[in-house]
């Protein structure tokens, strides 16, 4: 199972996701299908999502079945609804009944001419408002949003994976880290470095990391004009994405990015061969 940490602060939002694909057998062991699968969705350099749970819904790779409903909406609100809804319709069927799954946001909110509101926020039939995580899944998948204070950033792990005084020691480190002016490659640094914690011990987490980074200078006012850009390392007011390798890989990957209308998908770069 995907564990995903995002970090919604006043000047950028970071988001983490683990790209390991496993089975639950049902005599409880599990089987390692794939540590590259990508489960990042960037949505207009406004918001980037990623999912944990079922790695394929309706035979489709679930990135791009986030990503095709995003398309076809107009704007990221109604996108989170139809997602709401077409899970909660998807999963009262066999085999999805009664799975866990969730989705998780961050990302810019603009209401109007105002400067961008950083957000985070869930879709999933695990969260509760008000309660947290359940050990059952319910028959609906609900979403929220939290709008993110502009002293306190926001640090979410989903699932809840994360052991609370861990999560408590890295927000105390976040804060720190803030009060210094927010080193971003820190930030994210310590994120990851949580997550692949977590792996030496769960096997279902893995260590190879996908890596959004969505400054909010960079927050477009209209239609995008231009696609983030892949780097291999963070660039300052420039939306961002990037793979972190725990094995060396010098190949670069990218989410499946919503643009448009328009789906982008299985982002490779590669370096140059020399002749």
């Amino acid at each position: 199972m995907t564990l995903i940490g995002t970090l919604a602060s006043s000047s950028v939002v970071v988001q983490v996701s683990d790209r390991r694909i496993s089975l639950l057998h049902s005599d409880g062991s599990i089987e390692l299908r794939d540590d590259l699968t990508n489960k990042a969705v960037l949505y207009e350099n406004r918001a980037t999502l990623a999912f944990t749970g079922l790695a394929e819904l309706e035979n489709e790779t679930t990135d791009l079945w986030i990503a095709q409903r995003l398309a076809s909406t107009p704007n990221l609100n109604d996108g989170l609804e139809k997602l709401t809804s077409d899970l909660t319709t998807l999963f009262r069927r066999r085999p999805y009944r009664g799975q866990p799954h969730s989705i998780v946001i961050t990302g810019w909110k603009r209401n109007g001419p105002d400067e961008p509101t950083a957000f985070s926020g869930l879709v999933s039939n695990q969260f509760e408002i008000g309660k947290g995580w359940r050990h059952t899944t319910s028959t609906e998948f609900d979403w929220f949003v939290q709008m993110a204070q502009e002293d306190l950033p926001t640090l979410v792990f989903a699932p809840d994976l994360v052991p609370r005084r861990a999560a408590r020691t890295l927000y105390r480190k976040l804060l720190r880290v803030k009060s210094r002016g927010l080193n971003v490659a820190n930030a994210v640094g310590l994120i990851a470095d949580e997550i692949r914690s977590i792996a030496e011990y769960r096997s279902t987490v893995g260590r190879e990391l996908m890596v959004s980074v969505l400054p909010r200078s960079a927050v477009p006012r209209g239609p995008v004009a231009e696609m983030s850009v892949m780097s291999g390392r963070i660039t300052p007011d420039v939306p961002t994405f990037y793979s972190l390798t725990a094995t060396g890989d010098e190949v670069h990957y990218g989410p499946t990015i919503v643009m448009n209308g328009m789906i982008v998908s299985g982002f490779q770069a590669r370096p140059i061969a020399d002749d």
